[in-house]
């Protein structure tokens, strides 16, 4: 509890965390969602990064230099629609275990496009409103975006030369 509130308060500046197989170092991305154990893992392993002058910031936050996490509405007006590369945006769940086998397969197609499509993951449980917006209604739901204007779709997990027929198709 004790670590919760030094994450509510902003006293955790930066954290290492750790999404799939890649760690991130900098800003805290949300305190919503976190579990008290995850929280005190954080702070025991990595005490270096207290700082009680910090302000608490709540942008989205790295998977890797082109993979991040949509945090609001906002957040996606910014990386999503006002991007002037291709997006890529993976509206997934938590509990889909569909969404956990699309996500490597994502990641490996996307990785091989040397960061000129970006990739924007939306939790629909954590962004509700976002996911109802766009008419999602079954996870995965995969959207992909160019010039602000969403251009082609898919649902459902598909095979990794299916993904990368996707993604090229953006691209051209």
């Amino acid at each position: 509890m004790a670590a919760r509130q030094l994450l509510q308060r902003g006293l955790l500046r930066q954290t290492a965390w750790t999404l799939g197989r890649k760690v991130c170092q900098g800003p805290v991305p949300m305190v919503t969602g976190l579990k008290s154990a995850s929280v005190v893992l954080v702070v025991q392993r990595f005490p270096q990064f207290i700082n009680s002058s910090a302000p608490f910031h709540s942008s989205s936050h790295c998977l890797d230099e082109n993979s991040f996490i949509i945090q609001d509405r906002d957040d996606f007006q910014e990386k999503v629609l006002n991007s002037k590369s291709p997006v890529i945006v993976d509206f997934h769940a938590e509990w889909c275990n569909p969404c956990k086998a699309l996500a490597p397969v994502l990641d490996a197609v996307l990785q091989n496009t040397k960061g000129q499509v970006k990739l924007a993951k939306v939790d629909i449980d954590e962004l509700q409103d976002l996911a109802i917006g766009f008419g999602v209604d079954s996870v995965p739901t995969i959207m992909a975006f160019k010039g602000g204007q969403k251009v082609s779709k898919f649902i459902g997990n598909q095979s990794q030369e299916k993904v990368e027929a996707f993604v090229e198709k953006l691209l051209t």
